[in-house]
């Protein structure tokens, strides 16, 4: 890695490559693979690459080299020369910042704990942001039945869902603008703004049970904008925090949304038949009061060393200059943006078809949620595996396998059960919760691996934004495919087709960075 850094020798090939992104480029990487500025820098962006290093390092070449701690600053590296990749006595790496040949000021680099009692216990905060952030929205399925039944009887489940298609659109449409506050103002103030209005917001969805519009709003999109001021920071604090590990740890932390949702379900289940939708709310509402405040008390972020390389861009948007000329950027949102179309179909008709196909069954009983139970169970499980999967085979390639497995099961196993086959739904449930769940967890950990740590917040937020039509929209077209053919199986192929459609627009962002077909990316 630190012969990487040395500068190209006169007449060498690298040379007469053209610009392939300077001493920034290289210090940012989180892996071995050429970064974002190497791919833009080879078609169209070598001139916006020059005055982003220049902007960026004033001008300086960056150089790396282990210095023991409390000795004189020394000169700079020579071309021969490789500095030592490892921290020296716990203490951060040091970089010599030169001008020619005259050492300027040393600039440290980020180290990782990477484990730990303190680490890991952030990483536990996080999971508990997750329980109720993410949590929310895939026990909708629980609970959507019984808001028709007593509240709207006239109301069709396609109406309804637009209740959760709305606050998933303002949860995923918002995270582009609230990772930008997040640097700007720091996470752990807009996670505290964030986690108190969502209180607030389930209380007055609770009081407004009878009014559709109020539902809309309030449940809906306000409150999926105040789960957003904290869905792009807790996803990107593990980043800080593990480097070896990152894929495990995020894994972690947003396994949180299948044990968040399986607990949801389960507690709403329970309390529906006797308190009602209204005081039921009241209830989680009064939970998630709790959960929050004891993953405020854990969080913590970890700031760079006083002198280093800015972490954020100096840009009007945060997002590193020449990454919308990027094939990389457009193919990893794009294939994110077509794929959640249908993955959260099965979230949110499970209990339903449960009911449908299975007429002996009493309809009022935490039995017939049992299948979306195990599906949240099985995500949380499942996304945990992901984490260390994606470490061995790197997330971008679990990421389309993920979403490549969750189409097929659905096309092939979810479309063929018929009625009386409780148990075919809930052995569904599980596969597709341990396999066709990952996608979420591992759009930080791909983000950090194909554009770098630099501003990590700010294109999560982008990538996670991409996300916001099918947030908004699938369940409700999901919904008019049903209502049109009366046929869980048609919801089926629906949700497997688009999945399959959107792992395959993954493969451009893949293959930008890494040519051979086995190799981790």
């Amino acid at each position: 890695m630190a012969s990487a850094l040395k500068p190209p020798k006169p007449g060498s090939n690298s040379a007469a490559m053209g610009f392939q992104g300077g001493g920034l480029a290289r210090q940012i990487t989180s892996n071995d693979l050429p970064p974002a500025e190497a791919i833009v820098a080879t078609r169209r962006g070598e001139a916006i690459l020059r005055e982003r290093d220049t902007d960026a390092t004033e001008s300086l070449s960056l150089r790396r080299r282990s210095i023991e701690p409390g000795t004189r600053r020394p000169g700079p590296l020579k071309d021969n020369e490789e500095g030592d990749e490892k921290s020296v006595d716990g203490e951060p790496r040091q970089v010599v910042v030169t001008e020619g040949d005259e050492p300027l000021g040393l600039a440290e680099e980020w180290t990782f704990p990477d484990g730990g009692v303190k680490a890991w216990s952030v990483i536990f905060g996080c999971f508990l942001m997750s329980v109720n952030v993410q949590g929310y929205g895939m026990a909708w399925g629980a609970i959507n039945n019984n808001l028709q039944k007593y509240h709207h009887p006239g109301t069709s489940l396609a109406t309804l869902n637009l209740i959760v298609g709305l606050f998933n659109f303002g949860l995923n449409a918002s995270p582009f603008v609230t990772g930008r506050l997040g640097e700007i103002f720091g996470f752990k103030r807009m996670i505290a703004i964030g986690s108190t209005l969502s209180v607030i917001l389930l209380i007055c969805s609770a009081v407004a049970v009878s009014s559709l519009p109020a539902l809309f709003l309030l449940q809906g999109f306000f409150l999926g904008v105040a789960h957003a001021l904290s869905l792009p920071l807790f996803m990107t604090i593990p980043s800080q925090w593990f480097s070896k590990k990152r894929g495990l740890a995020t894994g972690c932390v947003v396994s949180g949304a299948g044990f968040g949702g399986a607990f949801a379900s389960i507690v709403m289940r329970a309390i529906l038949p006797s308190l009602g939708y209204r005081n039921s709310l009241l209830v989680y509402a009064g939970i998630s009061a709790v959960i929050y405040l004891v993953a405020f008390f854990l969080l913590e972020t970890r700031k760079p060393p006083a002198q280093s390389i800015p972490q954020t861009f100096d840009t009007k948007t945060g997002l590193p200059p020449g990454i919308w000329k990027d094939p990389a950027f457009w193919s990893l949102m794009i294939g994110i943006s077509v794929g959640v179309w249908g993955f959260l179909s099965p979230s949110y008709f499970l209990t339903s078809a449960t009911i449908h196909l299975n007429p002996s069954l009493d309809p009022n009983s935490l039995l017939v949620a049992l299948p979306l139970i195990l599906l949240n169970v099985a995500i949380g499980v499942g996304r945990i595996g992901a984490g260390f999967i994606a470490d061995v085979i790197g997330p971008t390639n679990g990421m389309f396998a993920s979403f490549f497995a969750g189409g097929v099961l659905c096309l092939a196993f979810w479309s063929q059960i018929g009625e009386n086959q409780f148990g075919l739904m809930n052995a569904f449930a599980v596969l597709y919760g341990l396999l066709g769940s990952w996608f979420f967890l591992l759009m930080a950990p791909a983000s950090a691996q194909l554009f770098g740590l630099r501003g990590l917040a700010t294109i999560v937020g982008y990538v996670v934004t991409s996300q916001s039509p099918g947030q908004l929209a699938g369940a409700t077209v999901a919904g008019v495919v049903y209502d049109a053919t009366g046929k869980y199986s048609t919801v089926a192929f629906y949700a497997g087709s688009v999945m399959v459609v959107g792992s395959l627009c993954l493969l451009p962002a893949r293959f930008s960075r890494v040519k051979k077909v086995w190799a981790r990316c």
